[in-house]
């Protein structure tokens, strides 16, 4: 699982789309929550 902060996900959109392509978990945080998730969506 990756956890990334919001300014940090800005910085690096591109690869943490690719991750979750890829089957890993991508989350935001802000401060110590988790307020989303990076997910790819399926072709059905």
């Amino acid at each position: 699982m990756i956890c990334t902060t919001l300014k940090e996900a800005k910085a690096k959109l591109n690869m943490l789309v690719q991750e979750a392509i890829a089957g890993k978990d991508v989350i935001l945080i802000r401060g110590s929550k988790h307020i989303a998730a990076i997910i790819p969506i399926s072709d059905r």
